[in-house]
């Protein structure tokens, strides 16, 4: 495959991985305290060079990937799966192993 073709399909040197994320937050939580505990992990993420598109309320739902072109290290996804499970507000988390962004199935 040539090389601007691998480049248009995200594949050899182009690759690039990411991970899925899922949370839980303890129940009862005002909705001050959700949103604290939301700005806390999106400052996390970004702490980490990575962008998350997902969403939701007391459980949230997306999927993580480097903000920028290159390979996603397993530091990275290790450094957000021990922040989710440090967090004091955060009851049950998930964080899912490195895939192709573009070219696996959601789980």
């Amino acid at each position: 495959m040539r090389r601007r073709l691998r480049k248009k399909l995200h594949r050899g040197e182009f690759q690039e991985l990411g991970f899925s994320i899922r949370f839980a937050m303890r129940p009862g939580l005002s909705a001050a305290a959700r949103d604290r505990v939301i700005l806390e992990f999106i400052g996390e993420i970004e702490a980490a060079g990575l962008q998350f598109g997902g969403g939701g309320a007391e459980g949230f739902a997306g999927f993580a990937a480097r903000g920028d072109r290159g390979l996603l290290s397993e530091d990275q996804r290790t450094r957000i799966r021990d922040w989710l499970a440090g967090h004091p507000e955060i009851v049950t988390s998930q964080v899912g192993p490195r895939v192709d962004a573009y070219h696996s199935l959601p789980d």
